[in-house]
């Protein structure tokens, strides 16, 4: 039958990783509560992680539609280039 420090812990405390209990139980309240906060700035620096990934998805698809339209715009403008030569051609031979 477990304790009822164990008990406690179980309710009290979601564990997401598979952290032992019997370790749980045996830390005092400072290296608890050192744990806490290094769980906190874990989770606070994955938030940001998270937050920053999908900002920089952000960038690299606007990126990307930009680099779409710059081709279009050089593709249409070899053309014209092409167009204006060969009219300079035709032009000369006359």
């Amino acid at each position: 039958m477990p304790c009822k420090a164990c008990a406690q812990i179980r309710t009290a405390v979601d564990l997401t990783f598979p952290i032992s209990l019997a370790i749980l139980i045996h830390m005092n309240t400072t290296e608890l509560d050192a744990l806490e906060t290094d769980i906190d700035h874990v989770l606070s620096s994955l938030e940001q992680l998270q937050f920053e990934n999908l900002s920089l998805k952000q960038k690299i698809t606007s990126i990307l539609k930009d680099r779409t339209l710059l081709d279009q715009k050089n593709k249409r403008a070899a053309t014209e280039v092409k167009k204006i030569l060969n009219r300079l051609k035709e032009y000369i031979h006359e």
